[in-house]
């Protein structure tokens, strides 16, 4: 829902834009005959820069939305892996029990699911 309201506003920038290189490229000989052409790229190039600033933004957030994501998830295999070795070090488990135990909580829960 949160990406939906934050490209809505970007398609209509877009819109313009679309519009006037399409209104240049159907209209070529008349740009053309009044020799126009670097106009109607500027007014394009204009017409772009909104859309590449939210474009910018966005590819920001969701990059740090993404890299959050794959820190917790690898923060987590960390302090499992070390939780483990400090129960093998003070000798409150064994390795094998350790290892089966790791194996199954880092691939299951993604397949199962809770019934209530």
């Amino acid at each position: 829902m949160f990406m939906q309201g934050f490209s809505g506003d970007l398609e209509a920038a877009h819109a313009k834009a679309t519009q006037l290189a399409g209104e240049a490229v159907s209209n070529v000989r008349t740009v053309a005959a009044f020799n126009s052409e670097s106009q109607i790229l500027s007014l394009f190039t204009s017409s772009l820069q909104t859309p590449l600033r939210r474009c910018f933004w966005k590819g920001q957030i969701a990059g740090s939305g993404y890299g959050i994501a794959q820190f917790a998830l690898y923060a987590s295999y960390a302090l499992g892996l070390w939780y483990a070795s400090w129960l093998v070090k003070h000798g409150i488990s064994d390795f094998s029990n350790t290892r089966s135990v790791f194996s199954w909580s880092s691939w299951c829960p993604p397949t199962v699911q809770l019934r209530r």
